[in-house]
């Protein structure tokens, strides 16, 4: 929040960040629209004399010249009264020429509606010459509308005035007065002053002179933890307080890029004649009256109470709201923070959000619905508590609604929302603001954000039927709640040929030889409020070839731009996440040609930190390639001390955003006949343990970590039953970097293996507390767990494993599992399939609603070839569980033996025969 005389509701419309097409409007500006204005000669006045009540001047503190640019004095005294004065002086030096230009040019920002400028005295200082510029100075007024392509108008105007014949070593005096303030505060103050800048100062003097009637309520904020506080000096003479802050020699400060909206790296102070949030409230009840409504809205409202269901009529009063009255705002004099009426909305067809939300709680009272203003802080989204109360600490207004004990908060300037009131977007999820109702006293927190609301997913899928021939592509994008209405907006607003031919370039930064094959098709499902886009291409050269290797290249799109990325890491300010809330998941698929059967070991990553989460999942086994990543942002903001770390976590994740997966002549498919599959599978690990040996000598050179090597040599290694030296290599990779996340997990499942339980239990539990989150370690910890005894625990964990699966097949198994372990705790199963996904039937032969028999003959007619000896293996180990729940101990172990026997090593229900196989006893 930047100190300022007055904060007007001037973030009336909340644009959605999330962009698809540059179609139907312009590119906006960042730059504000200028143009000079003429007023009355009494908008600015010279005049020398200062007011009867003007302190003492204060000593002007030598120049230091080594400062590019000194503050020498910054002196702001206000008096309040019958109306309130700003008398302001400013005493600054340039030392170079290259700040010559910001000292010969002096800004003065006011209302001239309801406030008069007084130049008092504009003086060179020139060693011991004092050269008065007042009459030469040149004024100009200007108006600069940052806001214009929004339809946003303030009414602010700059006296800019420009003094010349300014030389190096130069000081430049201006002194001024500002009499008056928006009438719309009833002549109360709420002020928020700088007590610091970016620039080194001598002295910086902030003073309030009040009756001592008029309580002025004041608080510092922001800057360094590292400076003392500074506490105001309490005068108090002849009926009057005065509260000075003094604050001298502060040195320049860095300031930060990217920091939050409401961090101050220098402190302010803020003032305020209110001391609690009620008394705002009551203010605000004076501007947002409801009245009767005009006949212009007879005929909706009449619409409104037709509708028997009060959920359908607040979604179409605002549908009335944000389609019918466009957005404008006039944000002029008392305007600035008082709605005009209900009528004079309804006969404009224009208003902002004051407007538009006055106009809504008055449609919805009239049907019997509650109904509330509320005010938002868009700077201050989630520490408004950290403010005084006061009506300058809000810049945008929206709707609170109440049906039984529910609540919405709904933004009339939205584009019109589709869905319910539970699928409609929500711009204002974990903010603190306030309601404006009867007797609220306090602040109110709006819920988090839900999942299904803030998720862009997308889905890839390559299919080639030759790696020299061109692949086609298939993409589906769903987008919800915001992006589904932001999407679902531009869409609206441009023509059919206008999407096509942005989607035919969708892909020329990554593919510059891809073909949209089709028109994109756009299903919309407005009532779920979700969308989703499907495109289909031709992609030639998606197969790289590079001697005896392809590569495939892809990137996770939607996940990429969600952070800002500092230029130093080193900072004392936190760093802001623009895109929080957000989830986002890509799914890639490459389908290879017939004549491969390529197999590597399942990879998986998760980098997280307070605040984000990046996890990725990469399979190849056979004609299938699949990558999963899934980023969420879970707070606005990092803290100053983890940049360094989310910097090198970002490096990292690039990785995971834009990576390839590559195969070679060697997983073309040989006709070997009768080679088992279990024998193909110890002839992979084999390789993998030879390729990763043959790697490490030569990691740092590859690019590629040592500690990743040598985790996947030692899980090779466990699975080929080479215990002893998968433990050195877990050790190792530990030893190298004892904080990294996939050594820990290499050594737990090493140890798991050995059958030493209760270590793996400790390694899975201190990943689990640095906040990995995958379904393999809660299944692999749920095991553990199991083999302690600890079933109450185990299925805890499978329970979790099952929300955390990304796949039928995984959620499924952790369900059978988690039944597993109400049936050793002697309660009914309760878990329930919700796939026919293998392995589902196995939670029925656990139930008794299936036979062995029954699963046995299912397998053999469902799967076939490699996936049918994988389905056998863990067939057999649910039907030694199933024959151990009824005392058959010897058929158990024999079942065991086949599930051990397939030799399916890679599996969960290999790793877990073999724990089950060392237990003689149920």
């Amino acid at each position: 929040m930047k100190p300022s005389l007055v904060v007007a509701f001037r973030c009336c419309f909340v644009s959605i960040l999330f962009t698809l097409l540059p179609l139907a409007s312009s590119a906006q500006q960042n730059e504000p629209q200028v143009r000079e204005i003429r007023l009355p000669d009494s908008a600015l006045v010279r005049d020398t004399r200062l007011p009867d009540w003007a302190p003492t001047a204060l000593p002007l503190p030598d120049n230091k010249s080594d400062e590019p640019f000194f503050v020498r004095l910054s002196d702001t005294y206000v008096r309040l009264g019958d109306q309130t004065t700003y008398l302001v002086k400013r005493v600054s030096t340039a030392n170079t020429a290259a700040s010559l230009r910001d000292l010969g040019q002096l800004d003065v920002v006011f209302q001239p509606d309801y406030q008069q400028v007084k130049l008092h005295a504009i003086r060179i200082l020139r060693g011991s010459d004092q050269i008065d510029m007042l009459d030469r100075a040149k004024v100009r007024f200007v108006q600069r509308e940052r806001d214009v392509e929004n339809a946003i108008f303030t009414g602010w105007v700059t006296a800019t005035i420009v003094v010349e014949d300014l030389r190096v070593g130069d000081a430049l005096e201006l002194q001024y007065s500002l009499i008056g303030q928006n009438p719309v505060f009833g002549n109360r103050l709420f002020d928020g002053a700088g007590l610091e800048f970016s620039v080194a100062s001598g002295v910086r003097r902030y003073t309030i002179d009040a009756p001592a009637s008029r309580k002025v309520n004041v608080r510092v904020i922001g800057g360094s933890a590292q400076r003392a506080d500074l506490k105001p000096e309490i005068i108090t003479s002849n009926g009057r307080t005065l509260t000075r802050f003094t604050s001298r020699n502060s040195g320049s400060q860095e300031i930060d890029q990217y920091a939050p909206s409401d961090y101050s790296p220098l402190r302010w102070v803020q003032a305020s004649e209110f001391a609690s949030w009620k008394e705002v409230v009551g203010w605000a009840q004076g501007l947002f009256r409801t009245e009767p409504l005009p006949a212009e809205a007879q005929s909706l409202l009449r619409e409104l109470r037709a509708i028997r269901d009060p959920e359908k009529q607040i979604l179409r009063a605002l549908k009335f709201v944000q389609a019918d009255i466009r957005y404008v705002s006039m944000s002029l004099g008392e305007n600035s923070h008082r709605p005009f009426s209900p009528s004079q909305v309804l006969s404009r067809r224009y208003g902002d959000c004051k407007d538009k939300s006055l106009l809504l709680v008055s449609l919805l009272r009239e049907v019997g619905i509650q109904a509330w203003p509320v005010l938002v802080s868009t700077d201050y989204r989630r520490n408004l508590d950290t403010l005084l109360p006061s009506p300058t600490n809000f810049d945008h207004a929206i709707v609170k609604v109440a049906l039984k004990d529910r609540r919405w908060f709904l933004d009339a300037t939205l584009p019109e929302q589709s869905g319910t009131l539970d699928t409609i977007g929500d711009a204002h999820t974990d903010t603190l603001l306030l309601v404006v109702q009867d007797g609220n006293d306090r602040l109110e927190r709006t819920p988090a954000a839900r999942d299904a609301l803030i998720t862009i997913e997308r889905a890839e899928h390559f299919r080639l039927k030759s790696m020299d021939e061109p692949a086609e592509l298939d993409i589906e994008i769903q987008f919800a709640g915001l992006n589904a209405e932001s999407v679902r907006h531009g869409f609206r607003n441009a023509a059919k040929e206008q999407i096509r031919k942005f989607y035919s370039g969708y892909l020329d930064r990554r593919y510059n030889q891809a073909e949209l094959l089709q028109d994109p098709v756009i299903e919309d499902d407005q009532e779920r409020n979700t969308l989703r886009l499907r495109l289909r291409y031709r992609v030639t050269g998606f197969a790289e070839k590079d001697q005896n290797d392809w590569n495939m290249r892809y990137l996770a799109s939607n996940l990429t731009e969600q952070f800002y990325v500092p230029t130093n890491g080193r900072r004392t300010s936190p760093l802001a996440l623009p895109s929080y809330p957000f989830v986002g998941r890509y799914g890639l698929r490459i389908t290879l040609p017939e004549n491969f059967d390529a197999k590597r070991t399942p990879y998986d990553k998760v980098i997280e930190e307070p605040g984000y989460r990046f996890e990725q999942h990469l399979t190849l086994n056979g004609r299938e390639a699949q990558a999963h990543v899934e980023l969420r942002i879970t707070s606005d903001r990092i803290d100053a001390s983890r940049v360094p770390t989310f910097l090198n976590n970002l490096r990292l994740s690039n990785a995971m955003l834009s990576s390839s997966f590559s195969v070679d002549t060697r997983d073309i498919r040989v006709e070997r006949p009768n080679i088992p599959f279990k024998q193909t599978v110890r002839q992979h690990y084999e390789e993998v343990v030879a390729s990763t040996t043959q790697r490490l000598p030569q990691a740092s050179k590859l690019g590629v970590s040592p500690v990743d090597l040598l985790c996947e040599r030692a899980l090779a290694e466990a699975y080929l039953g080479q215990l002893e030296a998968a433990r050195k290599d877990a050790e190792s990779a530990l030893h190298d970097n004892a904080d990294s996340r996939a050594a820990v997990y290499c050594r737990s499942v090493v140890q798991l293996m050995e059958r030493n339980v209760i270590a793996s239990h400790a390694g899975f539990s201190r990943l689990v507390a640095l906040g990995d989150n995958s379904h393999d370690l809660w299944m692999r910890r749920a095991l553990s767990a199991y083999h302690l005894g600890r079933y109450e625990d185990a299925r805890g964990d499978f329970a979790r494993a099952m929300s955390a699966g990304n796949t039928d097949s995984q959620r499924e198994r952790a369900n059978y599992w988690q039944a597993l372990c109400e049936l050793r705790l002697g309660r009914p199963v309760t878990t329930t399939s919700t796939t026919a996904a293998w392995p589902a039937p196995g939670l029925a032969l656990l139930k008794g609603a299936i036979s062995p028999e029954k699963l046995l003959a299912d397998i053999q007619a469902s799967a076939s070839g490699d996936a049918l000896e994988v389905q056998l293996a863990e067939g057999y180990l649910f039907i030694a569980q199933y024959l151990q729940q009824r005392g058959q101990e010897i058929k158990r172990q024999a079942y065991l033996r086949l599930s051990l026997e397939k030799g399916m090593i890679f599996t969960f229900a290999h790793q877990a025969s073999l724990l089950e196989i060392a237990v003689l006893k149920p």
